[in-house]
């Protein structure tokens, strides 16, 4: 099976309050789709995102992607198959009053699933 597009879905919020993303199952999602999650606070301090507190989700990079300076941006990528059952993906809330959150959710049909060598082959890279 080729892999295909499936559909999307973005929140926000801010300040202090969940991220609370809701899954396109409507477009239909079907079991095994792969879900991707691109979730990032903007604060002036280091506040990394949590996994969401739905189970099963797995962090791509297994840290945060975070630049340091005045104002401070971390990104984590999470990953999961859904289950069917699913119909949100919910941070909860980071920073202070002046912190802003989004999370943005892609979702794709014919994903090699972990068992099959999926979704992703990663190694340790320099950049420069």
């Amino acid at each position: 099976m080729a892999i295909s597009y499936v559909a999307q879905a973005v929140h926000s919020t801010s300040p202090t309050a969940d991220t609370t993303i809701p899954l396109p199952t409507a477009t239909p999602m079907a079991v095994n789709d792969l879900i991707i999650i691109a979730a990032s606070v903007a604060d002036t301090a280091n506040n990394a995102l949590a996994a969401p507190t739905e189970t099963g989700y797995t962090d791509v990079v297994g840290a945060t992607v975070y630049s340091d300076d005045v104002n401070d941006v971390n990104l984590n990528v999470f990953y999961k198959y859904w289950n069917v059952t699913d119909t949100t993906a919910t941070f909860g809330d980071v920073g202070g009053s002046n912190a802003s959150n989004v999370a943005v959710c892609m979702v794709f049909r014919g994903v090699a699933t972990v068992a099959q060598g999926g979704p992703f082959t990663t190694a340790a890279t320099t950049a420069n």
